[in-house]
């Protein structure tokens, strides 16, 4: 038997509390546990929906504001779940924005 560590590539994003979160990576398994963990607050643990070796289901815990939250499974890599994401940004002038212009920013969760 070979043990895989799970980790984490992919994760739906803009999720409120009791909504599904759908994982991609590997290394998962039925007895994985998902860990929530965010700066100054206890950590939250939860248990899968649905599992394969890809992907792995869980509902958001009603207690899980819609703050920004670190991801974990079986101590895999960390991702941010609703955290602000800047795809890309235009400025009056561009890439850059004039003092006093505007500068407009374009992502998700902003």
């Amino acid at each position: 038997i070979i043990n895989v560590m799970a980790s984490l590539n992919w994760m739906s994003q803009l999720i409120a509390a009791n909504e599904t979160v759908l994982l991609a990576g590997g290394g998962f398994n039925t007895s994985s546990v998902v860990q929530l963990t965010r700066p100054g607050m206890p950590t939250i643990t939860t248990n899968p929906l649905h599992v394969s070796e890809v992907a792995l289901s869980f509902i958001l815990p009603a207690a899980v504001s819609s703050l920004s939250w670190g991801v974990t499974v079986d101590g895999s890599n960390e991702l941010w779940l609703n955290a602000p994401e800047i795809w890309w940004w235009q400025g009056d002038l561009g890439v850059a924005a004039s003092v006093g212009g505007q500068l407009r920013v374009f992502g998700r969760a902003l």
